[in-house]
């Protein structure tokens, strides 16, 4: 129903909005009498009809009642109407929330002038965001999250001067924050003044564009909406570096830039955003240390450093309190030390200095680099350090005789020695004990479920422990490692459904040793998360096989989709190709450069590439050969591995590198673009006997159009595959030394979906190779 809400202007306003509020049908006839309302009327018709599916019928009493105020979700008030300059009463809120609506946005939401509130929350809208939603001006609040819209941004935040609310996170949409921060229209055109270009957010408190698929850097401009509380970038592919202008956001109260390609140094300039609770700077590949300005922050605010490439100590100050004791918020930071990890920082490297009269000095090299004098022996004075730059030291001490000076470096050696000597000891007799204490006093191993989810209790895994629990069970999948079935678990919270993999057991896999490897593994791997890994939820050991509990996938494997595609029954275009290819690249990144160690995948194949409604790719079994290993779980020539997408220095070495899932995934990609099944016959009767041989000689002989996959052929998008092409070449080399880093891939992949749109980032990474 309509909020029809006075505003504070005058008795002859309060009078008008009684009379309209009380007399329903004389505030019927009113409204269609403005012209102001007419227009409303029009354009929220032309919504409603490119609404395709309405399941909770939200939308139904909007084409039986011709009020439109009187519509659910729409919200009306006495304005001053920019156009007519007269008070009237017109629409000011469109809210819908959580109704499941599928569809596009219309243009004509351009015709609502007086809309102060668009909000379509939790539906399954798509499409572009038409420019003409920037012809309502005097909109303070933009929330389009959870939805479908895809392709750039298209307006500016110049183009709205009140908005103080931007939500379109959950979304698609791709391009550069570029387009938010262009300052060139002139936002007041309509309300009798102008702005200065630097005003263009002068009055936005939230921007949140978490989770679409946006490319390019941050924008510096960001620093000029001094009103800014909260801002999420999280979740997309942002690269080059954090912008030090961010410290001018003095009341930021949520920083969340996690989740990207973000490169270089942790800005010292943050500490100046004194009012954070929330500073996530996690799954990036940052580098350098934290600053140690930012001990200055209050305990209670919350920190993510993890899965980046942040080096040295951990500064220690104020924020030592609370979840800061945490290590996970340190985590996967090879270099990184000190408290709340278990890894210690090294102790200050000592240096050997000879002249004094007793012979020599121990210095640390720390206080020698800042000009802090050294200890020195009782009786003399201080040895000299030569600096670049010191000008005015004094003069060494006479020489002693050769044989003094024999004497202080033995002495040092020897001390030198003996404390390396010690400390090898005592780190050997640390390692002996705690293995006594572990066999000694660790429960016994694999009696019962290892769980990784807070909300899955062992007893909801009890019927995976008998022997009829898959005999009318629903089998979605099936292959070398076992099969897959879909199970659903009663969590508090409702049903919870999940896929129940088993891996069988060979024999002589099934030892005590072998057990506790498998457990301890599989502990590590239940607690990866990423977006673009498929979530190991528990783990179930039963005498003939294991079960892996996953979180379900509603559009099975990238394997299934392609057979589905063979035979006609689906559908994939480029763009959708092109995001399952840059999410297997993004969770291969992660676990190669952000999991300490590194994890090698070990089989990555379309069979282990799930996708959920979205088509956003999740990697499944990532490591489980190293786990496993007396299971079946390849199908197999001999070696570990999938036939079609094994590395060929893997027969010869059998060894997995990084670089083997590099092929792997190389493998994949020309799979998605040709259509073609890496094992097919075909490719025996090509030089090479590969799919990547077979994609290089094409290229070569510029023939590469002749590889797309027929679906695929004689569209806009012929250019940006044939670039991808040359990635799966690239990745395909028979030499792993020439094979680019899964980072690379990264980096190439999203290049060639914007390199028309941001050109020339400087961080934007290596270009495909050229074919020769």
């Amino acid at each position: 129903m309509a909020r029809t809400r006075p505003t504070p202007m005058g008795p002859s306003v309060v009078l008008v909005v009684l009379v309209v509020s009380i007399l329903g049908g004389c505030r019927g006839e009113q409204a269609e009498i403005g012209e102001g309302l007419k227009v409303d009327l029009e354009a929220l018709q032309a919504f409603r009809e490119l609404i395709t599916r309405d399941p909770t019928e939200a939308l139904r009493e909007w084409g039986t009642q011709s009020d439109p105020c009187r519509w659910s979700g729409i919200d009306c008030d006495v304005v001053l109407s920019s156009e007519s300059n007269k008070r009237e009463i017109r629409v000011v809120g469109l809210e819908l929330w959580g109704m499941e609506l599928e569809g596009s946005l219309a243009r004509d939401i351009g015709r609502l002038t007086e809309l102060r509130r668009l909000v379509i929350v939790g539906s399954k809208m798509s499409g572009r965001i038409p420019p003409e939603v920037s012809n309502c001006q005097k909109l303070d609040t933009i929330d389009l999250r959870a939805n479908r819209f895809s392709g750039p941004i298209s307006f500016s935040l110049a183009q709205f001067p009140l908005l103080q609310v931007l939500k379109l996170s959950e979304n698609e949409l791709t391009g550069t924050m570029g387009a938010l921060f262009v300052e060139s229209f002139d936002p007041m055109a309509h309300f009798g003044d102008t702005h200065q270009a630097s005003e263009l957010c002068a009055r936005l408190e939230v921007l949140d564009i978490a989770k679409n698929r946006l490319r390019g850097e941050l924008p510096i401009e960001i620093s000029k909406c001094a009103q800014l509380q909260e801002l999420s970038v999280s979740e997309n592919s942002l690269g080059g570096g954090i912008p030090s202008t961010l410290g001018s956001l003095r009341n930021l109260r949520s920083l969340q830039l996690n989740g990207n390609l973000l490169v270089g140094l942790v800005p010292e300039s943050l500490a100046s955003c004194q009012k954070l609770d929330l500073l996530d700077l996690s799954e990036n590949m940052l580098t350098g240390p934290i600053p140690r300005q930012f001990a200055q922050f209050a305990g209670e605010t919350r920190f993510n450093f993890s899965s980046n490439d942040l080096a040295g100590a951990i500064p220690q100050g104020k924020w030592k309190a609370q979840q800061m004791a945490l290590a996970g918020a340190f985590a996967h930071n090879a270099n990184l030390c000190g408290w709340p990890l278990a890894k210690p920082c090294a102790p200050p490297v000592l240096a050997v200095t000879t002249g004094s009269s007793s012979g020599g000095a121990v210095r640390n090299r720390r206080s020698m680099a800042e000009g802090a004098p050294g200890p020195a022996p009782s009786g003399s004075s201080p040895a000299p350090v030569a600096s670049a730059g010191a000008q005015d030291a004094p003069a060494p001490a006479p020489a002693q005789s050769s044989e003094s000076n024999h004497r202080a470096r033995k002495w040092a050696l020897g001390l030198a020695l003996g404390i390396v000597a010690g400390a090898i000891a005592a780190a050997l007799l640390a390692t002996v004990l705690r293995l006594c204490v572990f066999y000694m006093h660790k429960p016994p191993y694999l009696q019962g479920p290892i769980i990784f989810h807070p909300k899955i209790e062992p007893k909801m895994l009890a019927f995976l422990e008998k022997d009829e629990t898959f005999t009318d069970a629903d089998l979605v999948g099936s292959g070398g490692a076992g099969k897959v079935y879909k199970a659903k678990l009663e969590t508090d919270g409702g049903g919870m459904e999940v896929a129940v993999k088993t891996v069988i057991v060979k024999e002589d896999a099934k030892g005590l040793f072998g057990k506790r490897q498998i457990q301890a593994e599989l502990e590590t791997l239940g607690c990866i998360r990423h977006r673009n890994l498929v979530t190991l939820l528990a783990y179930v050991h039963r005498p003939d096989c294991h079960l892996l509990l996953y979180q379900f996938m509603k559009n099975g494997s990238l394997y299934d989709v392609m057979k589905r595609l063979e035979s006609g029954d689906n559908t994939m275009p480029w763009p959708i190709r092109h995001r399952i290819a840059v999410g297997t690249a993004h969770g291969l990144s992660y676990l190669h450069f952000h999991c300490v160690p590194k994890i090698v995948h070990r089989d990555l194949k379309p069979s282990n590439i799930l996708l959920d409604e979205n088509y956003t790719a999740h990697l499944a079994d990532f490591g489980l050969a190293k786990v496993l290993p007396g299971a079946d779980t390849h199908v197999t020539t001999g070696v570990a591995g999938t036939v079609g997408y094994i590395a060929p220095e893997y027969s010869q070495t059998c060894r997995f590198t990084d670089k083997s899932d590099v092929y792997s995934f190389g493998v994949v990609l020309a799979n998605l673009l040709t259509g073609k099944d890496p094992t097919d016959q075909f490719f025996h009767t090509v030089p090479g006997g590969t799919i990547g041989s077979w994609l290089h000689q094409l290229l070569q002989s510029n023939s590469g159009r002749d590889a797309i996959d027929p679906k695929l052929r004689n569209d806009e998008f012929d250019e940006e595959i044939l670039l991808a092409m040359k990635i799966a070449v690239f990745c395909t080399s028979d030499n792993p030394a020439e094979r680019p880093t899964s980072k690379d891939v990264l980096i190439m992949l999203n290049q060639i979906r914007v390199a028309d749109e941001d050109p020339s980032s400087p961080n934007a990474g290596p270009a495909p190779p050229p074919i020769v």
